[in-house]
């Protein structure tokens, strides 16, 4: 084992035999050098308490840093400022608590675990800088196994360029169980309730044939580390959620080579994944596969428009319907007065609140002209010089009718 003193490594076993996953980070920064994924897999797969102890220990003393990725018992508050370790230790001495506490290089890392009732996937990761009684902390609120903190004995530079190590202040003890909201009342734990959202509801092939579709030429690529295990969720996400399709097969086909028909032939998805200075860097198969399992807990961003879309699209026809019974009402056989699409279509979006991208001049003329050549309107649709009008209903009455009435259902605000 390297030369440590036994309160660091204290720690170390106390923090991973907790459940807490150890991850490489690059030499004197926060950065890490690995993704999440193969930190927990790594961990999970050989790891006891001891031997990752000694591996965080071995991986300090080659010059990298070290993170812990915390578990859902576990979570973190980092002070980086005095008034916010002050409001802190406040809070503790008067309430007899006693916790874990790390040294860093602008303030205090303090362990505690989470109560039980406030333990839910959709408990937010990162807090940063809350609110308490109209002042702002420099404080940052950790939760779950999507956060790192800087693990103790890591070292990092600080803003004058200095190094600096995480060294504990205190013996490990148990990290008590404290609820962030005894330190800051009314503090919002929680991502918003997941918005609903439409589906592909197309046959099985035709969904497959979607999916080669946008992932050779609406899909973006990862780039490590920067956004790219985020931007390999959103593309799972969407072949998994949205387009319905077994984990399985979306891996494959994100691993499977472009053909002539879903655009220029060449590498697949995955092959196309770069870091961050460009160089191909692929997923790994296990990645993939997790990646694909996880996604099926998301929300697909393009089913969430599309629904949205739908909505609209509703709002609009049910709209113009109503707006065609007000035309039919005030239709007059002897009226000679001209309209054309678009002064008719002005009338209509100013009456009904709606605008221009909601009912474009080409949607609206189809609307309109359907409805006259199926008798639901008697108006007239005549074409002078290469111009279309309608005619049969006056200009004034149209005005007086709209003006004084709007549509009955009124506009949809919110998706169904």
């Amino acid at each position: 084992m390297i030369e440590s003193d036994f309160n660091l490594m204290d720690y170390l076993t106390q923090i991973v035999g907790s459940g807490c996953v150890p991850i490489r980070l690059n030499p004197e920064t926060k950065t890490p050098k690995e993704p999440f994924q193969h930190a927990k897999q790594r961990f999970q797969k050989s790891l006891n308490a001891l031997e990752a102890a000694n591996l965080m220990l071995e991986w300090t003393a080659s010059g990298f840093g070290v993170g812990v990725l915390l578990t859902s018992d576990f979570w973190v508050l980092d002070c980086d400022s005095q008034a916010a370790i002050d409001w802190v230790e406040e809070y503790l001495y008067r309430n007899g608590i006693e916790c874990p506490r790390v040294k860093t290089p602008h303030g205090i890392h303090y362990y505690f675990r989470v109560p039980p009732g406030l333990r839910s996937e959709n408990l937010k990761n990162h807090i940063c800088h809350p609110t308490v009684a109209g002042v702002k902390y420099e404080a940052d609120f950790k939760f779950g196994p999507q956060s790192m903190v800087v693990s103790p004995g890591s070292v990092v530079r600080d803003k004058a360029g200095q190094p600096v190590t995480y060294n504990p202040l205190n013996e490990w003890c148990e990290p008590p169980i404290v609820d962030p909201h005894k330190l800051i009342p009314g503090l919002s734990l929680y991502h918003p309730a997941n918005p609903k959202f439409a589906v592909d509801d197309r046959p099985l092939d035709a969904r497959i044939s979607r999916a080669r579709h946008y992932l050779a030429r609406h899909a973006r690529v990862s780039i490590s580390l920067r956004g790219g295990r985020a931007t390999l969720m959103n593309v799972m996400c969407h072949l998994t959620v949205f387009l319905r399709l077994d984990p399985d097969l979306a891996v494959s086909l994100v691993t499977k080579r472009i053909d002539s028909k879903d655009g220029v032939v060449g590498r697949s998805w995955n092959d196309r994944c770069v870091d961050a200075t460009h160089i191909p860097y692929p997923w790994s198969p296990g990645e993939l596969r997790q990646a694909a399992i996880d996604s099926l807990k998301l929300v697909p961003a393009y089913g969430v428009w599309l629904l949205g879309e739908q909505a609209r699209r509703k709002t609009t026809i049910d709209l113009l319907g109503e707006f065609l019974t007000v035309l039919a009402s005030l239709a007059e056989p002897d009226s000679v007065e001209r309209h054309t699409a678009n002064d008719l279509r002005a009338f209509f979006l100013i009456w009904s609140g709606l605008t221009g991208p909601d009912c474009t001049v080409t949607r609206f003329g189809s609307a309109i002209s359907r409805a006259i050549d199926c008798g639901w309107v008697p108006m007239r649709k005549v074409k002078i010089q290469g111009k279309h009008y309608y005619i049969g209903v006056a200009k004034p009455d149209l005005t007086l009718a709209l003006c004084s009435q709007g549509p009955s259902m009124g506009l949809i605000t919110e998706t169904p």
